[in-house]
């Protein structure tokens, strides 16, 4: 797989299996920006 594809298959198995550390990942990163 490409690396964007293995990104996308990570996000998509973070956000199905490990919704709160998805969210440690993605709070921070938008409240920095």
């Amino acid at each position: 797989a490409t690396a964007k594809e293995q990104r996308i298959v990570s996000i998509e198995d973070v956000d199905s299996h490990n919704v709160p550390y998805f969210s440690l990942i993605v709070v921070p990163s938008k409240t920095q920006l």
